[in-house]
């Protein structure tokens, strides 16, 4: 098997337990695990994976432990992992990952890290919003060209957003915690804090 069809376990309470999906599983459809709430153990996916569509595990806030994303993954869909509080640890997004869509990870309050790829183009509104318990830096690559409304609202235990690139994105609307420290190179601070003026963060140099 190499697909999950689109809402193949939408629903199924009864499933407990640990979620081991089969190798040579490439793609997990939409909402295929969506509402499964008997979950009580870790999700293991497939090192062939390439991707998981929208809302493929909408709500299941039973899966525990360690969100291990394999290293061939290229898409995470929208609301992928909605309200999926149970996960716990770093969550490291794959080098080939170039977006996360909307409220991917909204509400994973579990996570308490944060590492993305190299690769990272765009974190849609809502990406990571309500992740209140990730910590230390959150560092952006230099591929990334824009953050959506509300991308880390409420991750308040995060140290410092850290940007490597010179040039400011566009800003939007909470894109982090109002007072947010936010790290820049040196000697952009000034152009920072000139178009980012309504912002409402404490832009610091690196």
């Amino acid at each position: 098997m190499t697909t999950l069809q689109n809402f193949a376990f939408y629903e199924c309470i009864g499933l407990t337990s640990t979620l081991n999906l089969p190798d040579g599983l490439k793609t997990i459809g939409k909402s295929a695990f969506a509402f499964c709430s008997g979950f009580n153990g870790s999700l293991v996916l497939p090192k062939e994976l390439t991707a998981i569509d929208d809302r493929a595990f909408l709500e299941c806030t039973g899966l525990t432990g360690t969100l291990n994303l394999p290293a061939s993954l290229t898409k995470i869909g929208y609301e992928a992992f909605y309200n999926c509080s149970g996960f716990s640890g770093s969550s490291i997004l794959p080098e080939e990952v170039t977006m996360i869509n909307k409220s991917t990870f909204y509400n994973c309050t579990g996570l308490t890290g944060l590492v993305l790829g190299n690769k990272i183009v765009s974190i849609d509104e809502r990406g990571f919003e309500g992740c209140s318990n990730i910590s230390g830096t959150v560092v952006f690559p230099l591929s990334l060209e824009g953050l959506g409304r509300n991308a880390f609202e409420g991750c308040k235990k995060v140290d410092a957003f850290r940007f490597t690139q010179t040039t400011p994105i566009p800003l939007e609307f909470l894109m982090f915690p109002y007072d947010a420290t936010v790290e820049v190179p040196a000697w952009t601070v000034y152009s920072y804090k000139h178009k980012w003026a309504a912002g409402s963060y404490n832009i610091v140099g690196y």
